[in-house]
């Protein structure tokens, strides 16, 4: 019955995540250990610094989304990103990781997907800020490698650990 109900909760959380789908059919499985294994040794890749592990878990046609619906960033721009925040961050953590994956059979969203919710953590070089916050990052894999993602998390919460003030506009 819990395998049940968190099979439903992911559906609906891929679902929501990826927006109206048309007439898809969706055949729920939790016998995904391959896909939520390369999701767990992505977030070990980034954790570490590693950056050719990292490029090789994504798929040379990558796509990353996220936070923002326009914040796209290919293969290339993916790894340039990390980069740069290792450049800033010390200590970079990601804990309490949960994976469950699903899989459609059928349609433009054909494949294995992975959900995983974490908690993201890091200490800022410039200050010794720590920052932390909860995240959602869903991923389509093909190929034993990540093809695409979607990032969630709450800016807002990241903006104003880093200092930063919300102000009422004029």
């Amino acid at each position: 019955m819990k395998n049940q109900f968190k099979s439903l909760l992911l559906l609906f959380a891929i679902i929501a995540t990826l927006g109206s789908v048309q007439a898809q059919v969706y055949m729920v499985s939790m016998d995904h250990e391959k896909e939520e294994k390369l999701l767990m040794d992505f977030f070990k890749a980034i954790e570490a610094g590693d950056f050719t592990t990292l490029g090789n878990l994504l798929h040379k046609d990558y796509e990353g989304y996220g936070p923002g619906n326009s914040e796209m960033a290919d293969h290339a721009t993916f790894i340039e990103n990390w980069k740069n925040n290792h450049n800033i961050a010390n200590d970079i953590k990601i804990t309490e990781i949960v994976n469950a994956a699903l899989e459609v059979k059928d349609g433009d969203l054909k494949g294995t997907w992975v959900c995983s919710w974490a908690n993201y953590s890091a200490v800022q070089k410039s200050d010794g800020q720590k920052v932390s916050f909860p995240f959602q990052l869903t991923s389509q894999t093909r190929d034993g490698k990540i093809i695409g993602s979607r990032l969630y998390f709450n800016e807002l919460e990241l903006m104003t650990q880093l200092g930063f003030k919300l102000s009422p506009g004029n």
